[in-house]
């Protein structure tokens, strides 16, 4: 324990606990499961390498953090390696990349502008929706400003009257999208007739 703390200097070491028989986890894949001593399982992860940001040349010793702790473990999107500003680490405080969707109308962005640089600042793009209807389809792409196509959120994916998705900043392809202003353009329908196209503007920021 006095390692961890001596390396990532946490703000409340009286929150990290020490267990003798923690099990080592592999970087490739695994799965984490919280469970009660009576054996219920209260959280579950399964996580893989491809969730770590593509940037970093190598991922030992860098955590993975979940961005919003109300949105499900399972939402893939909804991990993030941590920044390069705490060691890759937070153990006894908040993390790094935690970000609250703020709430709205239809679909929504937070933050506005967003820098996917991996600093521990606004390093994902939270996209939620928020619809007066059930049963909704939804097929939803990002475009920058001259109408190219840069990545494919949903693909006719079934989803709730609310909720919310991260973007990393990764085009089709995996790579770093450039600085600009981008638009997500939403289709939604559902088998009772009811459809909808909504657009959303927001700004790719970076370090000049």
């Amino acid at each position: 324990m006095d390692e961890v703390i001596n390396y990532y200097n946490p703000i409340a070491p009286n929150q990290i606990l020490e267990i003798s028989d923690m099990p080592a986890y592999s970087n490739e894949s695994g799965i984490v499961v919280l469970a009660t001593a009576a054996g219920a399982t209260l959280d579950m992860l399964e996580y893989n390498v491809d969730m770590q940001d593509p940037i970093l040349e190598s991922v030992d010793g860098v955590s993975l953090e979940r961005i919003d702790y109300d949105r499900p473990a399972a939402d893939s999107t909804n991990w993030h390696s941590a920044a390069s500003t705490v060691n890759y680490g937070t153990p006894g405080y908040k993390n790094s990349q935690y970000s609250k969707y703020e709430g709205g109308s239809n679909i929504t962005v937070s933050p506005e502008s967003f820098s996917p640089d991996n600093d521990g600042y606004n390093d994902v793009l939270n996209i939620a929706w928020q619809f007066d209807h059930t049963g909704i389809i939804c097929n939803m792409k990002i475009f920058d400003s001259n109408g190219r196509f840069i990545k494919n959120i949903m693909q006719n994916a079934p989803i709730g009257p609310e909720g919310v998705i991260s973007w990393d900043g990764k085009d089709e392809n995996g790579e770093t999208a450039p600085i600009g202003i981008y638009v997500i353009f939403a289709d939604i329908f559902a088998s009772d007739g009811y459809t909808d196209k909504i657009k959303t503007v927001f700004v790719l920021a970076g370090k000049f």
